[in-house]
């Protein structure tokens, strides 16, 4: 699964710091598809320089199964469907943060 943001007008900003980190804007990691639903799976870390709460939200490609669900405020995502390797080897999921 790979995440990514993007960031309008530069605020706020995302960030991660887990070993696959790019400059904050992408995280690559994988999952066992013996992972139990409700695992919680990664934690979203973001910041508004302006000292704004911020909240998180998932967008999946048209027709994708949603496999993920994040806490518009705490950033947890956790698993929420059974994952099946053969039916889907690789899921792409945008972040988005937003402020106020």
């Amino acid at each position: 699964m790979s995440l990514s943001s993007a960031q309008a007008d530069f605020a706020p900003y995302f960030y991660d710091n887990g070993p696959y980190s790019h400059n904050g804007n992408l995280a690559l990691f994988s999952l066992s598809e013996d992972t139990p639903v409700g695992t919680q799976i990664y934690c979203l870390n973001g910041t508004d320089p302006e000292g704004q709460e911020v909240r998180y939200g998932l967008s999946f490609d048209p027709g994708s199964k949603e496999y993920f669900r994040v806490d518009p405020q705490t950033g947890n995502i956790t698993l929420v469907e059974k994952l099946d390797r053969e039916k889907q080897d690789s899921i792409d999921v945008l972040v988005s943060i937003t402020d106020g």
